[in-house]
Parts: structure tokens; C-alpha cells; sequence
């Protein structure tokens, strides 16, 4: 499941990214991605966890 953050936010009631993909993972959601726009993004699968970093792209 991918969602935004503001999306995690409506459908969880929690503003905690950590938190958050748990309660989305709970539902039976294997893998769960929550985008923070210019700050990357977080992922849950499984025990694995971690923040992805954005990186700056040349607009073409």
C-alpha cells in the first residue's frame, strides 16, 4: 500500500510515520510506503523498516 502522509493521517489518526505504517500493517497490508515528498519516504515490510531519502533531479 503507498500512501502520503496526509493519507496515513486520515485513514489512521496518526501523525507518527513509525506508528502509522504499524496500524496500516496491521489491517494485513504486506508492505506498506508513506511519501513525505521533498523528505523521501518510509517503508514497512515485514520486521524491515528504514526512511528513504529524496534526491534532487534535474528538471528537463
Amino acid at each position: 500500500m503507498k500512501v502520503s502522509e496526509e493519507e496515513m493521517l486520515l485513514l489512521t489518526g496518526e501523525t507518527d510515520i513509525e506508528k502509522g505504517t504499524a496500524l496500516l500493517a496491521k489491517g494485513g497490508t504486506p508492505i506498506v510506503l508513506v511519501s513525505l515528498g521533498p523528505r523521501g519516504s518510509y517503508f514497512l515490510c515485514g520486521s524491515s523498516s528504514g526512511a528513504v531519502p529524496a534526491y534532487d533531479v534535474k528538471t528537463i
